[in-house]
């Protein structure tokens, strides 16, 4: 099983696009690399979950790997967050790591 994994979305102004993690993992990062702003949700239809990426700035989040066994905060298949685009199309570049 893959320890890291990068994948590349194009997102659009219009639809609130998934970003979803290709690999059961514990770290997960966001890289906008737009140059304007990225609204990013963990639910697409509560707006009260929505945050702003700005333009060339990335975030991460990481869980806990004191856990014994096959622990993973973020798993594979699984939509992690929501994006969208206030101009342009993107790409947006997720990083996870195992």
């Amino acid at each position: 099983m893959n320890a890291y994994s990068k994948t590349r979305v194009t997102v659009d102004t219009v639809d609130w696009t998934p970003i979803v993690a290709p690999i059961n993992c514990n770290y997960f990062g966001l890289r906008n690399l737009e140059g304007a702003e990225l609204l990013i949700r963990t639910s697409k239809d509560d707006p009260n979950t929505e945050d702003v990426l700005e333009a060339k700035e990335f975030e991460a989040v990481t869980a806990s790997t004191a856990f014994v066994g096959e622990f993973t905060r973020f798993h594979q298949g699984e939509t992690v967050l929501w994006v969208q685009a206030t101009s342009g199309s993107g790409p947006v570049v997720a990083t996870w790591v195992r």
